[in-house]
């Protein structure tokens, strides 16, 4: 495949990714702040551990959700991974989309072709769903801990 239709390729998938994981997210901090008010006379932990805990599901769903991408594109042979990769499993794509996320990026494992733009829309996308569950997070406890003069 020639480098204009991957990059095209990549590009398409990347955008799909990013919208996906914009929704998930959404829907995800839609309805923990649902359920919030229902929990208002509770201690304040709870509402915490309620919005950290719900928030991080939905991180691992947006991951696993990157890693069934990945997989589509290495059952096209659109690209592949090098470097210390086992068996391209499943598992393998996870591990690889949790460091992508994450922007931990650990650098034994790296992309080649449709995965190269796929994997920076990932840490890009993971670092802003990391930044809007910080702010979330941040202005439920001002809210509940009174942080506000």
């Amino acid at each position: 495949m020639d480098g204009l239709h991957t990059f095209f390729i990549s590009g398409m998938l990347a955008a799909c990714m990013i919208l996906i994981t914009c929704l998930i997210h959404y829907e995800f901090m839609g309805l923990v702040t649902r359920v919030l008010p229902r929990l208002r006379g509770r201690a304040r932990r709870v509402n915490v551990l309620l919005v950290v805990g719900g928030m991080f599901v939905a991180h691992t769903v947006e991951i696993w959700a990157w890693a069934v991408a990945y997989v589509l594109v290495l059952k096209m042979k659109w690209g592949a991974l090098l470097g210390q990769v086992g068996a391209q499993d499943f598992w393998e794509l996870l591990y690889y989309s949790t460091v992508s996320y994450t922007s931990l990026g650990l650098g034994e494992i790296y992309p080649q072709g449709a995965l190269r733009l796929l994997t920076g829309a990932e840490a890009l996308a993971g670092l802003i769903m990391i930044t809007w569950t910080a702010s979330l997070t941040y202005l439920i406890m001002e809210r509940d801990w009174g942080f506000r003069k």
